[in-house]
């Protein structure tokens, strides 16, 4: 997969790279939230620092700062994961940016993550092939057993449909054929039964499409596709059904509504929507300073109720599934207007480039908003990069906006050396 021999610094990013990616597959938040910054804090004690990266993540460092300024009065445990969970992406865009400091690691980096997108599913098929009657379960019994694979699969999988489009050579190990690690990508993505996963995989088509970047009527007519689908899915689905994958996709939509929801049935199947609304209702009731700054990292919202949350009763909780409810109550309509900065800065990096004639910095700049849309779309659904979710995503946008800048570098460096002769 390496080809040529690698320099020891190209390889310590390599290790760096797959811990993450490692750890944020199979370690606790409660551990990997503290490694990840902790590798961001060595690297920014003994690498060289580009100021770049601190005009990207600044507003990442001010929904940080928000934050601290109330957490008196809360409880430590709360405080402390708050504090890792903010500091959590600044150190993985710092990473991402040191990685991409190696002019070696492109594109072995989307090989790394191919080639570990591939164990990953090879791990979650390996669950089914032990236990083949797994097949005829309904989909909620699926992922309770088998679990789900994460977004990574699925990136993977996108890789190795776009490569020969933008001409990224030599992305599968060469020991395997590639039809074979694409089915093995695809069987377990379908697997999965991850509403999530689904939706991140059509964003990043579209944006690898190049359907994002502009209103085209390729853009209308797919999104009016997936629109007809969905009701054609939703008309021929009976309404007790919530078990099977078709069931939940429909209620996507009715889960996720905020809604003061009465009966412990409604609160149980809408549980997103409920915490949401208490979220919202937190909000409400707090004085005007502490809705614009927030109440402070440690904060906890009432449920109204006692809810059973992983086996143990909960009237208080300090995380929601809408990460943008969880940095609205933390750090108030400041933090949200950090967060929107953040993602706008970045969406201004890749329409500068998604439309380049060179395919490269084309590839780079669409995946970087694929990446960036895919984020935006899961901190409303599972938390996303405020909570530490899709940490390998938020490691990728700091590589590809370094590595974005690096090649508009190197351009326009061509660019005098033409001119100059």
């Amino acid at each position: 997969m390496f080809g040529n021999p690698l320099r020891e610094s190209t390889l310590s990013r390599i290790f760096v790279l797959c811990a993450v990616i490692v750890a944020q597959k199979f370690l606790p938040t409660e551990f990997s939230s503290p490694l990840f910054v902790l590798l961001g804090l060595l690297i920014m004690a003994f690498g060289r620092i580009q100021r770049s990266n601190f005009k990207l993540v600044w507003p990442l460092l001010g929904v940080l700062t928000i934050g601290l300024i109330g957490v008196f009065d809360h409880e430590s445990l709360h405080i402390i994961r708050d504090i890792s969970f903010a500091l959590t992406p600044v150190a993985l865009i710092f990473i991402g940016s040191w990685i991409a400091s190696s002019r070696d690691m492109w594109p072995l980096i989307l090989k790394i993550m191919v080639f570990l997108g591939f164990a990953f599913a090879l791990i979650h098929l390996s669950v089914f092939v032990q236990d083949p009657e797994l097949l005829s379960y309904k989909a909620v019994d699926v992922r309770r057993i088998a679990g789900t694979t994460g977004d990574l699969v699925a990136l993977a999988f996108l890789l190795g449909l776009f490569q020969k489009r933008f001409g990224i050579k030599d992305l599968f190990p060469k020991q395997i054929p590639h039809f074979i690690i694409m089915l093995v990508l695809f069987a377990s993505f379908v697997l999965s039964y991850s509403r999530t996963e689904l939706a991140v995989a059509i964003i990043l088509s579209f944006a690898l499409w190049g359907l994002v970047s502009k209103i085209k009527i390729r853009m209308v007519l797919a999104i009016s596709m997936l629109i007809a689908c969905f009701f054609a899915i939703a008309m021929t689905t009976p309404t007790d059904d919530i078990k099977t994958f078709r069931g939940k996709l429909v209620r996507s939509v009715t889960e996720i509504t905020i809604s003061d929801y009465q009966g412990m049935s409604d609160i149980h199947h809408n549980w997103r929507g409920y915490e949401t609304y208490r979220a919202l209702a937190s909000f409400s009731s707090v004085n005007v300073l502490q809705q614009i700054f927030g109440q402070g990292f440690g904060a906890v919202t009432d449920l109204g109720l006692y809810m059973n949350l992983g086996g143990e009763d909960f009237r208080y909780i300090p995380i929601f599934h809408n990460g943008y409810a969880y940095i609205l109550v933390k750090t108030g309509l400041l933090g949200l207007a950090c967060y929107a900065f953040f993602y706008i800065n970045v969406i201004r990096i890749t329409l500068c480039n998604t439309n380049s004639l060179i395919n490269e910095q084309k590839f780079l700049a669409r995946l970087l908003l694929g990446c960036v849309l895919s984020l935006i779309f899961t901190m409303s659904v599972v938390g996303g990069m405020a909570q530490m979710h899709n940490s390998e995503f938020v490691l990728l946008l700091g590589y590809l906006v370094r590595q974005i800048g690096q090649s508009q570098a190197d351009e326009n460096q061509i660019g005098v050396v033409r001119i100059s002769r």
